[in-house]
């Protein structure tokens, strides 16, 4: 009798152990970030004004459990100001161009797979 109720004991356990398998509740990572921008070219009007691009950051999957990014502009400094939107992280940032030159911006994700966007060079003629 006793090695029946260990056996069902142990039964019980191990249908529990794969019912939990069963239900994962792994987050889903970054797999893809593609950038698009509203204009690739910006131009310092003589009157001090200028035009801006949007880029936004399209993070898959949709269901991504943290979508942020990290925004990248290379050279560092000099040719374009980009400005992320509110919150920290968001998908969609403003550029602005500083002066003459290209600046190339990718975009990182901020979930621990280090997934790269594609690239956007924004002309400041």
């Amino acid at each position: 009798m006793r090695r029946a109720a260990k056996s069902v004991l142990l039964l019980l356990a191990a249908g529990a152990l794969f019912v939990a398998c069963q239900n994962p509740t792994l987050p889903d990572k970054v797999s893809k970030i593609t950038l698009t921008a509203s204009t690739t070219s910006l131009v310092i009007a003589a009157d001090g004004t200028s035009n801006y691009a949007t880029i936004e950051a399209s993070v898959e999957p949709a269901t991504a459990t943290d979508p942020s990014v990290t925004w990248t502009v290379t050279p560092a400094a000099g040719v374009v100001q980009l400005v992320p939107s509110s919150p920290p992280g968001s998908a969609i940032a403003v550029v602005t161009p500083v002066a003459t030159g290209t600046a190339v911006i990718t975009a990182t994700s901020n979930d621990g797979t280090s997934v790269v966007s594609n690239d956007i060079t924004i002309t400041v003629p």
